[in-house]
């Protein structure tokens, strides 16, 4: 997937988040997660319980 003329990717955002969790306790990435919550919000996703249904 390309960027749209010259801008970032939103996943090429959050890979640049720091993720302070220890890196032999993590199930998913966080970029990962981010992205599919913004995504799930977009689509009117208002909880958590409505982010994980969508996804």
């Amino acid at each position: 997937m390309e960027a749209a003329a010259g801008g970032l990717r939103l996943a090429d955002v959050f890979v640049l988040i720091d993720d302070p969790k220890q890196a032999s306790k993590v199930k998913y990435d966080l970029a990962e997660l981010m992205v599919v919550a913004v995504n799930a919000a977009l689509v009117g996703a208002d909880t958590f319980i409505e982010i994980e249904h969508w996804a």
